[in-house]
């Protein structure tokens, strides 16, 4: 009824919402990181427990409304794993894992986000070098 039959309006209701959501888990994924994700203040979230607790918050809030939540923590993991960067530092900047959590939780093919993170990585190397 609220749309009157009128498919392009639904149709731009959806996009709309869709921004929205998109929006809303952005700032949810930096408030939390930046909140409860970087223990010690360094703006690393360093390797071994910071970061697995980082990610324990990440599923606790997405687990349930992120279709795929698992899957996509997996890729993530894997592909900070393979970063030489990350390794050598003892970490990932909290900025970078903000951005790299984002896009993981609105990619919308989980077989997307190795490259995506991948290149969100390289370009935090590339600031930071």
């Amino acid at each position: 009824a609220q749309f009157k039959g009128d498919l392009r309006r639904a149709v731009k209701e959806v996009d709309r919402l869709e921004r929205v959501a998109k929006s809303d888990i952005a700032r949810c994924t930096k408030n939390v990181c930046r909140l409860y994700c970087d223990a010690d203040q360094d703006q690393l979230i360093s390797l071994g427990l910071e970061l697995d607790s980082t990610f324990e918050i990440m599923a606790t809030i997405f687990g349930n409304t992120i279709r795929d939540y698992d899957i996509r923590e997996q890729k993530l993991r894997e592909a900070l794993k393979s970063k030489a960067a990350v390794r050598r530092d003892g970490g990932i900047k909290r900025q970078t894992f903000e951005e790299l959590m984002e896009s993981a939780l609105l990619e919308s093919d989980v077989n997307r986000i190795p490259k995506t993170a991948k290149r969100i990585l390289d370009s935090a190397s590339d600031v930071a070098a």
